[in-house]
């Protein structure tokens, strides 16, 4: 139903809302440069008081420049994965090698400016024009500019789907939450 869509959707935006004010943390661990190698090496996760692994002895390397899927059945181990990779989670044994070296021996934040996640269920932020949309998640930078907003839709080939709205990066992202001036939604 559209009100418990809206429900979740206001959830997602109160988590984001309290994510962006968590304060930056400083590191004395070494900045991240340019990723030149990515490997996992017999990777596995149990949750706290779980009766079994979630992942077990996981291997993998990720060729820089590849376009790489994670497929599985429901309750695979996936979104954990992806939360190990992030560094969100440690592994209960194994590595994940960046440049050869332990992810957790750099900086986590120069690890997250070298990562995008688009899950597939993702979150569209309805109450919010398109170019909201795209500026969210850049936890570093508290406003993007104009030259950063067109670049991520060059980039992610949205730049003529969002030319062709009618007003552009302005519109709604969802025609359910509309002001009085709006007309349209993506």
């Amino acid at each position: 139903s559209s009100l418990g869509r809206l429900d979740e959707d206001l959830a997602n935006l109160s988590d984001y809302d309290t994510f962006m004010n968590i304060p930056l943390q400083e590191s004395d661990k070494p900045l991240l440069g340019n990723v030149s190698s990515i490997r996992v090496e017999n990777l596995s996760f149990t949750y706290p008081n779980a009766s079994r692994e979630t992942l077990k002895d996981i291997s993998f390397d990720v060729p820089i420049g590849s376009h790489i899927a994670i497929v599985g059945e429901n309750g695979a181990g996936k979104s954990t994965l992806i939360k190990l990779l992030l560094g969100l989670y440690r592994p209960s044994k194994g590595h994940i090698l960046i440049n050869d070296k332990d992810l957790f021996a750099f900086d986590p934040l120069s690890w997250h400016n070298n990562l995008g996640v688009l899950q597939q269920d993702f979150i569209r932020y309805q109450t919010s024009t398109i170019r909201e949309n795209i500026t969210y998640g850049k936890t570093r930078i508290r406003h993007s500019t104009e030259s950063r907003t067109h670049d991520a839709m060059v980039d992610s080939d949205a730049k003529g789907f969002v030319d062709k709205l009618p007003k552009g990066l302005d519109t709604r992202a969802s025609s359910w939450y509309l002001e009085e001036n709006d007309s349209e939604a993506a």
